[in-house]
């Protein structure tokens, strides 16, 4: 629960898009990441993943329509409560459904999204073989390695493009080759191409 408390501070020292003379955007911004940022630890933490995003998109909307300083703090807050609750009332069982091996595969695949990650890499991380790898995590998660990473880096790309970052600085913060790589890997996995994502969400 102390790590969820810390995400709130330490994103003041990440990349947070500022507008300039627009403090209640900047601060929306702020929250969008730290929505996200919580939400994947919660995920870590056990829990499921369609709960966490939607939850999370539920916080993102309440964000998008306060009018007020007070009103986005408030909902930044409460973000903060509603995971912290969950990541207490899963731990006791977290162990029962992820071994700490996968666990560790998921906190290192979350703080390596900036780059390409395969299977020999984690395999040689975690010292086993990679048909061994695959079969744990997919035994543990229910997915195998690859949908996982996909799924992580789509939903830290969907953050970016709500937050109005360009699409050619996503497509270098997340590890693709170029930005036509991620276009076509973002329409493969959403259906629809990241600007015009972007565009529908602002």
């Amino acid at each position: 629960m102390h790590k969820l408390k810390e995400i709130i501070f330490s994103l003041r020292n990440t990349f947070i898009p500022v507008v300039s003379g627009d403090t209640l955007r900047s601060e929306k911004n702020y929250s969008i990441i730290a929505f996200d940022r919580l939400a994947q630890i919660a995920i870590q933490s056990g829990m499921d993943i369609a709960d966490a995003y939607h939850s999370r998109e539920e916080f993102m909307r309440d964000s998008e329509l306060a009018t007020s300083m007070p009103d986005v703090l408030k909902i930044r807050d409460a973000s903060l409560v509603f995971y912290t609750q969950k990541v207490s009332e899963l731990r006791d069982n977290r162990w029962k459904h992820v071994s700490p091996t996968v666990n560790a595969i998921i906190q290192y695949i979350s703080v390596s999204l900036h780059k390409s990650i395969t299977t020999a890499e984690l395999a040689q991380h975690f010292n086993m073989s990679e048909s061994k790898l695959r079969q744990i995590f997919k035994r543990d998660t229910g997915l195998t390695i690859y949908q996982y990473t996909s799924n992580m880096k789509i939903e830290e790309a969907k953050t970016l493009l709500r937050s109005a970052y360009a699409i050619n600085h996503i497509s270098d913060v997340l590890g693709f080759t170029d930005p036509s790589h991620f276009s076509k890997f973002f329409k493969k996995h959403t259906g629809e191409s990241p600007k015009t994502y972007q565009n529908r969400k602002h």
